[in-house]
């Protein structure tokens, strides 16, 4: 595991790892939540909640940012693809609809989140 972060509200907790995945995990009962996050195609750096509990956004040494809705399937998710050259070290939510990234490049950008 290379990253793990509770949820704002503290009902469940996010893990990725050197492997690719990122796991949401019911604090609770501790019992899975979402699975099969596996579209990375590398090693996952970073993980965000979004301020509502409601996103989890990860950055991956593959360049991108993905942003994963709690309440629908992991196949649904939101891609970033060639975020920062190099990889994603960093990323944050300033609010519901805006996810923030740093990364080897050494820049920092910020995404507004369409649907």
């Amino acid at each position: 595991i290379t990253v793990i972060r509770y949820s704002p509200d503290v009902s469940m907790f996010a893990s990725g790892d050197a492997n690719r995945e990122a796991v949401v995990w019911d604090r609770s009962s501790r019992e899975v939540k979402i699975n099969n996050m596996l579209y990375h195609t590398a090693r996952l750096n970073c993980l965000a909640w979004s301020p509502d509990s409601g996103m989890v956004a990860t950055g991956s040494l593959d360049t991108s940012v993905i942003i994963y809705e709690i309440d629908k399937p992991a196949s649904a998710r939101m891609t970033i693809k060639g975020a920062h050259l190099g990889g994603v070290y960093g990323v944050i939510f300033s609010d519901e609809s805006t996810v923030i990234s740093s990364g080897e490049d050494g820049c920092v950008r910020s995404w507004i989140l369409t649907q």
